[in-house]
Parts: structure tokens; sequence; C-alpha cells
């Protein structure tokens, strides 16, 4: 019996070859879109697993217990007392990640993935060793791991115990002994490195911790620069825990230390950090894992309800071959069993051919998303997931057109009362509805996300010009560059394609500025309390103190002349800073939301009570970004440079014309090298790093887009199918009406109606829900790109389209047919 089923599913798909390459190419489409997003979803939740004890690690993240915000960063003397005096904790490390320069010869490269941890860490991280000792590699303080892509890119070979390698900080250099080589980081793991050093090693601050010096920056609890991660000896409540920890700090530093403390497992620092203020830049988004997975299940839909479509739009064709089959003694699980069968058959010839499709889209998904999905066929769960996926594809394809069929008494077949038209099926249009649906919304989402993206890079929101500006850090050369500087800009400015050279105590041109902080609180000196103005600043704020009188929050930065002239930074009152005045290296700029914020009387004819000292405010700059969009803009205040010292020269801004830029270049790294000889040449555009910032908003708009293009391939399949069924169908009625002297136009329009009807009807739905979705999407910006009309007018022209090209064909080519040569299989 199953041989004889097995032969008849053959014959039919062979027999509807047409329509059989329709299924096919629609199935196996759908099932790659599909698969791809699936091991995309898989990859995300697969963080971290490979370690041996996942179960029992954990992080501590830090939470001020007045502003309640959480950080996954920790103090540097918080491991060390935890492991003296809490037994239950079996190992514990602390892991800083920092960007260094490594010397190749005669070029110095930024490299970006070193770590610095306790020799712990191998104790508590599985990684695997190619040569070296994980309990040993990292006692010595000047010790180096390195990964084997670094062994290949820095010596050529695999086997490098022994070998050097120079970092280069501070106009200093350091030479690390290699004494591991492990495989590089999976990409699976929150914890990215290419380079490990012990965390006492000398270079930079922890040289002075080496030697056994008080380093007021890592000596302070109030300093979160750590990760510390640990594992629990045994079974452990965690509530309590967390409770304990925090009491246990208390008792060494006194109630008044103002955070308490929290314990995240391994498992969870992936997907559930998003509330957390510092973090690890492998942090994965819970929302975009449940978005892939819906948007994987709607292509696979889309294909699925072409296949139920077609299937029951040519189920006219075999009606009688049921009724038959009925009449000899077929029973209905017979006849069920036959069409979901030929249904299995399809969705088996689609896989191999939907696995190839993944195969070659996936390094191009990877490029787009910066991941490492692959196919691994060694994974024992892939080949019986995809099984299953496949029984499940072809069950669902062919059930509703199984048990449709099956259910025909064959009285009625003979009778030819049975009608599986498009309006004769409310079940029929309610998919094709469905399918039109599910291309529109992702047509107004990707296009949405486009624009708010691209809103987000412009220069004209931004408040500043980010074109043509070009910044040079100079941070780890102060010494030898910042006394050089003058000249160096005068030098540079010769070139008829610099229009600006500036400088700044800023990471970037008007981004990265530092978040700085004045506050007053009382403070015993003497023998008596006064009120005392103290001030810091970094990239986050600190947990202020429970008895802080006044707190004066802003974004500051120190820059020198033409700074807001490169940056095209437009004076809203005032003037800029003006060289050929002597005071204005005592004054200050500030933007209109510091003016707003603190409600300042008079700017420009008063001095501004800052602190314990009087500022006077000579320009109000128009508000612009110093952070992402997802920020709200804050009170900014930028003063002289010359004010502080060359210490503040961090970066060198240069603003070109945007003409010869490579030649300019050239001749910039050749000014550079006159003045700094032994100094690496790094720039940076800054369109080029602001863009950075918003690369997987971009990504994910223009993966969306491809998603929705294939939805719009799928769906143009099977309404060019169905369309062409139901004109070979109706082809006697269009005879007889074109015999009666109807015209060829009204004949298209009476078929196209009822497709245009549903797809109307599509919009109608779709919009409104679109909207309400991605204006909550919106709501995660705190500033927001107006929904244009414009792309729900293209989505429903671009449905309206699909429609008529696909549907008129064939309504076109009935229409116009020679009436003799239609009947002529009469």
């Amino acid at each position: 019996m199953f041989k004889h089923y097995l032969k008849v599913g053959f014959r039919n798909i062979i027999r509807n070859k047409f329509y059989t390459l329709i299924n096919i190419i629609g199935l196996s489409t759908g099932m790659a879109a599909s698969l791809i997003l699936l091991l995309y979803v898989q990859l995300e939740l697969s963080f971290d697993e490979f370690h041996h004890n996942k179960q029992d690690i954990y992080r501590i993240n830090v939470q001020g217990e007045k502003s309640k915000l959480i950080s996954a960063k920790s103090p540097f003397k918080l491991a060390p007392l935890l492991k003296e005096t809490l037994p239950e904790i079996e190992s514990i490390c602390r892991v800083r990640k920092n960007e260094l320069i490594v010397r190749k010869g005669e070029n110095h490269i930024v490299e970006p993935g070193f770590i610095q941890t306790d020799s712990s860490f191998f104790d508590i991280f599985t990684f695997k060793f190619i040569t070296g000792d994980p309990k040993s590699c990292l006692k010595n303080n000047n010790s180096i791991v390195i990964t084997k892509s670094m062994a290949y890119k820095y010596f050529g070979k695999e086997d490098v115990i022994g070998e050097t390698i120079e970092i280069n900080l501070s106009e200093r250099n350091y030479l690390q002994t290699i004494t591991a080589v492990i495989d590089d980081f999976p990409t699976n793991s929150h914890i990215q490195a290419d380079f490990i050093l012990p965390i006492y090693t000398t270079i930079w601050s922890y040289e002075n911790i080496n030697r056994k010096r008080v380093y007021p920056a890592f000596e302070s609890w109030r300093n979160n620069d750590f990760y510390t991660y640990f594992i629990f000896r045994g079974e452990i409540n965690l509530d309590d825990y967390e409770g304990k920890i925090t009491n246990t700090i208390k008792q060494h530093l006194g109630k008044d230390f103002g955070s308490d403390f929290q314990i995240q497992a391994l498992n969870k620092i992936h997907l559930y950090s998003d509330h957390l203020i510092s973090g690890v830049e492998t942090k994965g988004n819970l929302g975009q894992i449940y978005l892939f997975g819906i948007i994987a299940l709607l292509i696979l839909s889309i294909a699925i309800i072409n296949y139920i479509i077609l299937s029951t739009t040519r189920s006219l064709v075999r009606i009688k071959e049921i009724g038959l089959r009925k009449v000899i003694g077929a029973n209905r699980s017979n006849i069920v069993k036959q069409v979901l069968g030929e249904s299995l058959i399809i969705s088996f010839i689609a896989l191999p051919i939907s696995l190839t499709l993944a195969h070659f889209s996936l390094p191009f998904i990877n490029q787009l998303l910066s991941k490492s999905i692959s196919l691994d066929f060694s994974n024992p769960f892939l080949f019986p997931s995809l099984i299953l996926i496949c029984i499940i594809t072809g069950i669902v394809s062919g059930s509703y057109i199984a048990f449709y069929l099956s259910s025909f008494k064959p009285i009625d077949v003979f009778r030819s009362q049975i009608n599986l038209g498009i309006r004769g099926s409310i079940f029929q249009r309610s998919l094709i509805v469905l399918q039109l649906m599910i291309f529109i919304a992702l047509v107004i989402c990707s296009g949405i996300i486009y624009n708010q993206v691209r809103y987000m890079k412009n220069s004209n929101v931004l408040g500043f010009k980010k074109e043509n500006l070009v910044s040079i850090l100079t941070d780890n050369y102060r010494k030898t560059f910042n006394q050089k500087y003058p000249t160096f800009k005068n030098d540079l400015l010769k070139n008829p394609h610099i229009l600006f050279v500036s400088s700044s105590f800023s990471g970037q041109p008007a981004y990265k500025t530092t978040l700085s902080y004045m506050l007053l609180r009382p403070l015993k000196m003497r023998g008596r309390i006064v009120d005392h103005w103290g001030s810091g600043g970094g990239d986050k704020l600190p947990e202020m103190p429970k008895d802080a009188k006044k707190v004066i929050i802003y974004e500051g930065n120190s820059v020198d002349y033409d700074y807001i002239e490169a940056l095209g930074i437009k004076i809203k009152e005032g003037r800029s800073f003006d060289k050929n005045i002597f005071s204005d290296k005592k004054a200050v700029l500030v933007n209109e939301e510091f003016i707003k914020y603190y409600n300042v009387k008079n700017p420009l004819t008063e001095k501004f009570k800052f602190g314990r000292n009087y500022e006077q405010i000579i320009g109000i700059m128009k508000d612009f970004h110093t952070r992402s969009l997802t920020d709200k803009i804050k009170p900014v205040m930028y003063r002289m440079s010359h004010s502080f010292g060359p210490r503040y020269l961090r970066q060198v801004v240069i603003k070109l014309d945007g003409q010869n830029i490579q030649e300019t270049l050239a001749f910039i790294d050749k000014t550079w090298k006159e003045y700094c000889p032994e100094a690496p040449f790094i720039y940076q555009f800054t369109d080029t790093y602001i863009d950075h910032q918003y690369k997987t908003e971009m990504n994910l708009a223009r993966l969306i887009g491809i998603f929705a293009l294939l939805a719009i391939l799928i769906a143009s399949l099977g309404l060019f199918g169905l369309s062409l069924s139901i004109a070979q169908r109706k082809t006697k009625e269009i005879v007889i009406r074109k015999t009666m002297g109807a015209k060829v136009k009204d004949i298209i329009i009476r078929l196209l109606k009822q497709f245009l009807t549903l797809t109307i009807i599509a919009n109608i739905i779709t919009m409104p829900l679109a909207y309400y979705l991605m204006d909550k999407w919106l709501q995660n910006f705190e500033y927001q790109v107006k929904m244009d009309y414009k792309i729900f007018l293209l989505a429903g022209i671009s449905s309206i389209l699909l429609c008529l090209i696909t549907v008129s064909y064939h309504s076109a080519k009935a229409a116009i047919t020679n009436p003799v040569q239609a009947l002529k299989y009469e």
C-alpha cells in the first residue's frame, strides 16, 4: 500500500510540474529564510553554554542605594575581600577590558581585545588550551596569554611560547612573555579577548599596585571598574546570598557605604543585561530574538499558505479521482494518507534546496549581523531538528487539503456540487489576506526602522557636522606631543585642504564627552564641619553620597580655539572662543539645555555660580548630541584647555574640505611623524565612528528588508500560480463572455477585482496594527523620526502592484485567447 501511495504521489507531482515547481521554490525559500533566523536565535540562546561550570558561575553587579542604577562592574578590592571572608566561594576573579597598542616590526597596531584578570580566570571559565598550562600561565606579572589567531598574526605560527609581545602605552614599551596559546574565544562567549594579561601586570596603572604603592583609583570602593565572577561551592539561595555579600561589605566599610550587590547567573548575562549601565559589547537583545523568531514563522507561514491555496485551487482537477477511490472502497484515512504523503514528498524535496540556499546566504548574513552563524552538521540536534521541521511543514501544508478532499461524498463529487474557487472558500480568501498582511507589515517595519537609523545619523539632527572630520588620538603621547601641538597645528594649516585644526579632551569630536559633576557636601576639615565643593567625572556618574546638598551634572570637555568652528556647532547667542581675547582662557561655552536646566539668569552679562567659582559664559551653543539618540540631550559646558594645561589634550581634531582626502591624510601622517617619529599615526573619521554606533539598528533594518523581499517573492509565486489556475478553470466562462460581446478590458477587470478586494482588506487591517507596533518601538528613542505616510503608501501600492503584476498576466492571456483555440480540447 505504501509503495502504491508513493508511486501515485510522484505521478501527481510530475504531472503538475509547474505547480510543483512553484510549491518547491516557495517552501525551500521559506524554509531557508526560517532556518537562518532560527540558527541566529539558537546562537543567541547558546551563549556561555560551553563552560564546564556554567551552572555554578555568577557575576556580581553593584546597585546604588540612592540612584537604584545597576552596574555590571564592581570595585577592584571586592574580590579578595569576598574570597577571604566567604567560604562558600570556591574561586573568584576580576576582569577588565582594555585597548592597547601592539608593536609589530615598524607598525603599531591598535588592539581592542585585551583583558586583565586573575590567575583563577581559567579555573572558572573553560577555554581550550593549545599550548601552555592554565594553572600557571598568569602567575608572573610579565606573562601574557594570546589566542591562536593572534599567534599567526604576529608570528606566523602556533608554537610561540617564550616569544615576547611589545605593548606601547604612555610613551613606554612593555615586553610580555607568551606563556600559553588558546583557541579563539567562541562567538557565543559574552567575554571576548585576544590577549590576556595578569591582573597585576606591570602595564599601566597596575604598575603602582604591583610595587605595593597605593593607587587611589583602585583603592576606592566607589570605583566600579572590574567585572567580578565567582563559582559557588554547593547549593546556595541566591536572594539570601546577595544580602550576605552586602552585609559583609558594610561590616568592613561601615553602614554609610552607598551600594547593594546583586548576583547574576552566567546564563542570564547575555540576554538579560539591558538594565545595566555598564555591560559587555556582546550584550544580546531578547526583543530581537523574539522578533527574528516571529519573522521566521511568518516567512514559513507565507510559503505554507501558498501551498494550501494552490493545492485547494488545483484540487478540482483531482476531485473525481478522490470520488472514484471512495466508490471502489477507499476510506477517509486512505485519502488523507495519500494527500499528506504528496505534501511530505514536496517538503523533503525542498529540504536540500533550502539547505543549499542557507549555506550560500550565511556569509552575507554573518557580515551583516557581525555573527558567526553556521550549519554545523556535527551538532547531533541539527539533523533531527531539520527532519522535524520538514515533517511539520509537510503535514501543516497538506493537512487542510487532505481533510478537505476526504470529506466530500462521492455523489456530490459527480453532481459537481462542490465549489473550490476563490469566491467559494472563506478559508482560502482568509489565507490570501493573511499572506498579504505579513508582506505589508514587513515592508512598513523595515521602512520605519531604516528611516529612524538614517535620522539618527543626520548631521542636522546631531547638531554638528560630522562629515570630513578627522580625529588623531594623542593620549598615549602627551609628554612628547602636547608641548609641540601649537607648531604642529600651524604646520597643518599650511595645507589648503585643511580648514580647521583644534584639540579636545574628549575621545571623539562632540561624542564621548566626560560626564562631569560638581558636588556640595559637608566635610570635616581641621576639626570642624564645612561645606565643601568636590568634582569628578567619567563615563558614568558614581553613586552620590546621601549628605549631598547640591549636585550640578553636565557633559564637560576642554577644547582649543576653533573647536566649535571645526565641528560646525552653531552659536545661538554670544560668541565662540577667541584667541585674541586673553580672558577667554577662563571663560566657558554652554548649550541651550544648560541654560534651561539650571535656569541661568542673564547668562551673557552675569557670571554663573558654578561650584565654588563664578564662571563667565561668553556664548550659548545650540543643542547638539553628545551621546546616542536613545539618550536625552544633557547640559554641556566647554572650557578652554589652556586653563588646565597640556595634559588635557587627548585628541587633535582636523576639519578637511572633502577634496583630495587621501593626499591630505598622507600630508598629516608625514607631519605627525616629524613631531612624533616613535608614535603611530592613528586616526578616525567621525562619521565612521557615529555610523558604527547605529550599526546594529541599520543592519536590523536591512535584514528585515531582505526578508520583506523574500516575502514578496514567495507571495508573488503563490498569486501567480493561483491566478493561472483560476484563469484556466474560467476559460469556458471567458469564451462565452467574449462571444456575447464582452470587451477584453472588462474581462480582465472582472478577474482582477476579487484579488484587489482582498488586497485592500489586507491593507486596512495591517496598517493600523503596524503603526501601533512601530510607535511602541520608536518610544525606545528619546528623539524619534516621524512615521512617514509615504512608507505606508509604498506598502499599499506595492501590495496592489504585486496583485496586478502576478494576476493580470494570466487574466489578459485568457481574455485575448481565440475562442476556437480555447475550446479546441473539447
